[in-house]
């Protein structure tokens, strides 16, 4: 069986690789302040407390680009608005700051043919408070300082009847040295309450001030990073653990990627904890050196496992991607199962051999190269590839019953040369996790498709799963899919 394509994200521009690999990406929001840019862009800000009464709040905006970017910093006037003036287009979204709590607002996104966007932030009277805990942790850190400040506690209206998020605000409390954190401004209704570097998922209930307990399992992954050969420890070798199953098969969460890195130590030995039942991939990579990728299950009676790295020399990849007339392109920073990202221009840290790579950037089609040579060696061995993309052609996919009912929840898939797109479509609309699905109106965007037609699948609970062919033509911008329900 041909193994599935690895993904390298080079340059603003996204190449994959046939390596595996996570997304290392700190989603914690910068602290300051900066000046605002006047230009043909905006972002109107409107704040409100519980009776929809404006609220003086700072605000700060950033720019998804793809990496986190301030843009500024404003506080809201008597009537709850402020507004950004911007020079350039893209996604943005606003953050609210309190002490170790913010709340964010839902992404929106300006282009030439929408330069202004409105977005809203509602707050809520009520306060969660609560404690994260990992048995065996909070007594022995056993080497590891500080593994509660990484962590985040995140709260996502959600919607009953889909089963997930709304475009409503995001809470999120910064877990403390104790393990507690606070989230106040809460509205009372149903919340996804998630840690997503230890793949915690849980729905809860808020109706009033509330306290509530995480106790996260005690399980373990642990081992050493060493050059192969002299077998040295590798300082500061990073090491991800990204999951490949859940023991409950949930994958997709609210936002955000699934993973959790850590720095090797000084004898290049590194530890994970807290993680559910589940298989999992580990990624090992250093300066110079070839990514190693290993996979570990925890399971009982023990819940941990040991995974040792040794490192072989590298292989240099010089990469670009541009557009027919020859511009550079760009495209945000996200995550698919399996799948390393890399920059435009130089990158090592490849194997040896032949690899498949995938180039793609916002508003253009993917491209798919099988079997790419790559030398292991110094900068002298690089190898070099160019790629330009077409502009693609957007098309949304609904999926309905037999009644022409709209299917929320139903987890899709879109195939260009053997492989699954999801990790191109649109990080902020979708969110992360291991599949995309329909929302409410039972619609998923799907991007990066030339006109044509692709393989695609489809699977809901209750429901026979879809293999279909997906025709994408510009002047049929919704296609539908009709799901039969088992009976």
């Amino acid at each position: 069986m041909k193994p599935a394509p690895k993904i390298l994200f080079v340059g603003g521009a996204l190449v994959a690789i046939a390596l595996g690999g996570v997304v290392l990406w700190d989603q914690r929001p910068w602290k300051g302040t900066w000046g605002i840019d006047t230009g043909a862009y905006a972002v109107t800000v409107i704040v409100t407390g519980p009776d929809e009464k404006p609220l003086e709040r700072k605000v700060t905006l950033y720019r998804l680009d793809p990496d986190l970017v301030p843009e500024g910093t404003a506080a809201t006037d008597a009537q709850g608005r402020c507004r950004f003036s911007l020079d350039k287009k893209g996604r943005y979204y606003a953050s609210l700051e309190e002490g170790r709590a913010r709340c964010d607002a839902p992404v929106v996104e300006l282009t030439d043919e929408t330069p202004e966007a409105q977005t809203r932030i509602a707050l809520g009277a009520l306060t969660l408070t609560g404690r994260v805990s990992i048995p065996g942790r909070d007594e022995k850190r056993e080497g590891v300082e500080g593994w509660q400040k990484a962590l985040i506690v995140h709260l996502c209206f959600c919607s009953a009847d889909a089963g997930g998020a709304t475009g409503r605000a995001e809470h999120a409390g910064y877990v403390d040295s104790s393990g507690a954190f606070r989230i106040p401004d809460l509205a009372p209704g149903d919340y996804v309450l998630e840690i997503r570097s230890k793949f915690h998922r849980e729905r809860i209930r808020i109706d009033r001030d509330a306290e509530h307990f995480i106790r996260l399992p005690a399980s373990r992954i642990e081992g050493r990073v060493v050059s192969q050969g002299k077998r040295e420890s590798l300082l500061d070798a990073l090491v991800a653990v990204q999951p490949v199953r859940f023991e409950d098969g949930v994958f997709d969460f609210t936002r955000g990627a699934l993973y959790e890195d850590r720095t090797a130590d000084e004898n290049g030995a590194f530890v994970f904890t807290g993680f559910p039942a589940g298989r999992y991939r580990i990624v090992a990579t250093g300066g110079g050196w070839a990514r190693q990728i290993r996979e570990v299950v925890l399971a009982p009676p023990d819940f941990a496992a040991r995974v040792d790295f040794e490192l072989p020399t590298g292989a240099f990849l010089n990469i670009s991607v541009a557009d027919p007339q020859g511009r550079p392109l760009s495209q945000p920073n996200f995550l698919m199962e399996g799948i390393q990202w890399g920059y435009a221009g130089s990158n090592a840290g490849f194997s040896g051999g032949a690899h498949d790579l995938i180039a793609h950037a916002r508003g253009h089609t993917v491209e798919v190269r099988h079997a790419v040579p790559l030398q292991a060696g110094g900068e002298e061995e690089m190898s070099k590839v160019a790629f330009v993309l077409k502009p693609h052609v957007p098309v949304q996919v609904r999926f309905v019953d037999a009644e022409e009912s709209p299917v929320a929840g139903v987890r899709c898939r879109v195939e260009v040369g053997g492989v699954d797109i999801q990790p191109f479509m649109d990080r902020a609309s979708l969110g992360g996790g291991r599949f995309v699905s329909s929302d409410a109106d039972g619609i998923v965007p799907v991007w990066g498709l030339a006109e044509g037609a692709y393989p695609l699948k489809a699977e809901k609970e209750g429901f026979a799963p879809l293999s279909a062919t997906l025709t994408v033509d510009p002047r049929s911008p919704l296609v539908a899919f009709e799901m039969s329900r088992l009976h």
